[in-house]
């Protein structure tokens, strides 16, 4: 009667391991002692070509964050777009807009404290003295070296903007997929033209716009 118990357990355990594809144990039963003896099996794990690999998630910039890092620091819109090609281009753009406003000013305040001097009376700058004589000669140059260097610094502002304009638009059109699908094509045409009477009296070249949808 017990041999028959354990056949029948081990005739469960064997249809169980083949429905589930991994044997965890193997029952034994001593004949002697009449006690069933579980002998341990290592589970081999499955190759890697049998388990299935997620797909890494697609890169999906924020705006709002692109619009920030932009504000932050310059630049730091498009390292968070990892557009990386355009950050030389933005460390490029304000440094020379930033060189000209330090060139400016140090003119500007040149010609603005010569200017201060002869009005005292005061000759003490004699090279600027030779050149501009006449004390309007240095109010006309100090007026445009002000002028000049607060260009440069609206010209800075305005790439600043720029930088982070950009950024924002980039983060919005990066997952945008361009597909071949639409196809357009310029041609020369003839077309006819007509007075005021409505009467067709002459061909006129032109040139036609097509767009198609594949």
């Amino acid at each position: 009667m017990r041999r028959s118990f354990w056949l029948c357990l081990l005739l469960w355990v064997g249809i169980s391991s083949l429905y589930t594809g991994k044997v965890y144990a193997q029952i034994v039963v001593d004949s002697l002692q009449k006690k069933p003896i579980i002998l341990q099996t290592p589970v081999s794990p499955l190759p890697e070509s049998v388990i299935p690999k997620s797909k890494p998630l697609a890169f999906k910039p924020s705006p709002t964050k692109a619009a920030l890092s932009a504000l932050i620091f310059p630049g730091g819109g498009q390292l968070y777009n990892r557009k990386w090609w355009k950050v030389p281009i933005v460390y490029a753009g304000f440094g020379t807009l930033g060189y000209f406003i330090v060139d400016n000013n140090n003119k500007y305040k040149l010609y603005r404290d010569a200017y201060i001097e002869r009005y005292k009376g005061d000759k003490t700058a004699a090279s600027l003295y030779d050149k501009f004589p006449f004390i309007e000669q240095l109010r006309i140059r100090r007026e445009f070296w002000r002028r000049n260097r607060d260009f440069s610094i609206i010209l800075t502002s305005l790439f600043y903007g720029i930088t982070i304009l950009d950024a924002t638009v980039d983060a919005h059109l990066y997952n945008f997929n361009v597909t071949d699908d639409l196809d357009g094509a310029i041609k020369p045409t003839l077309g006819m033209t007509s007075d005021f009477s409505g009467q067709k009296n002459s061909l006129t070249p032109g040139l036609s716009l097509t767009f198609s949808f594949k």
